[in-house]
């Protein structure tokens, strides 16, 4: 029994220390991003993708003792050499821990947890949802930035791949419906012609969350005129002191 087969140790650290981050937010209400920066190779989105599936797998955990667990476990250990003792000691203390950050979100979110992983590149989100299906069986999850920003309830935790791909308003094109509808129903306000700064996707995130988990490349010169610039992201959440780094 383990969830982070295939993991490097470095990312497993990486995905516990998050996920306990994320728990710890969640159950005192306030307020965590994340950031998950590495050059290409590294595993960013293997992260990403597994402290969501691990989010969504404890939320479902059913209430239980983990006391039990142990002691059931414990009891038939004694059958067992040394070795396999340590093993089952260990699986021991991960289910408790499981039953424990489990009991935090349940208590957190009473509702039901509410995720959503936003694919800023729409030809990506069709793999992505098989992907997403395969390790959460849901693939609703994958939505776009504004999926998000119209959904009328605000979400637990949003986690975000490649986010120096997220677009400003000239993503949309000459029809600005979209946009206007989505910065409306994210941060309510209404679109004008040359309003200075308009919006961007990643506003429209942060706005429907107080827990994000970004993977990031700042490496990346994303000089297209319809993505956001590295300023635009440092100021929005690099910057805010809720925020850390977790280098890969």
């Amino acid at each position: 029994y383990s969830p982070y087969t295939a993991l490097t140790s470095e990312q497993v650290k990486v995905c516990d220390e998050i996920l306990d981050r994320l728990i710890v937010s969640l159950a005192h209400k306030t307020k965590f991003n994340a950031i998950i920066e590495g050059v290409a190779g590294t595993g960013k989105t293997v992260v990403l993708i597994k402290v969501l599936s691990e989010l969504v797998r404890l939320s479902m955990i059913s209430s239980g003792s983990s006391s039990s667990v142990a002691a059931s476990s414990s009891a038939s250990s004694s059958v067992y050499d040394d070795d396999d003792q340590e093993s089952i000691i260990s699986d021991i203390e991960r289910r408790e821990k499981d039953y424990a950050r489990a009991a935090k979100i349940r208590s957190a979110c009473p509702k039901g947890l509410k995720v959503a992983y936003v694919v800023p590149l729409s030809e990506l989100m069709p793999p992505f949802r098989k992907v997403i299906k395969s390790v959460c069986g849901n693939p609703s999850i994958v939505k776009s930035a504004s999926e998000v920003a119209n959904d009328p309830d605000r979400f637990d935790v949003i986690f975000v791949d490649e986010a120096h791909r997220l677009g400003t308003i000239n993503k949309f094109g000459a029809n600005k419906d979209p946009y206007k509808q989505a910065c409306k129903n994210a941060l309510g306000i209404t679109y004008v012609p040359k309003m200075p700064n308009p919006p961007t996707e990643l506003d429209w995130i942060v706005a429907k969350t107080d827990n994000c988990v970004f993977v990031y490349d700042e490496n990346q010169k994303v000089r297209c005129h319809q993505s956001i610039s590295h300023v635009v992201f440092d100021n929005l959440v690099k910057s805010k002191p809720f925020s850390l780094i977790y280098p890969l």
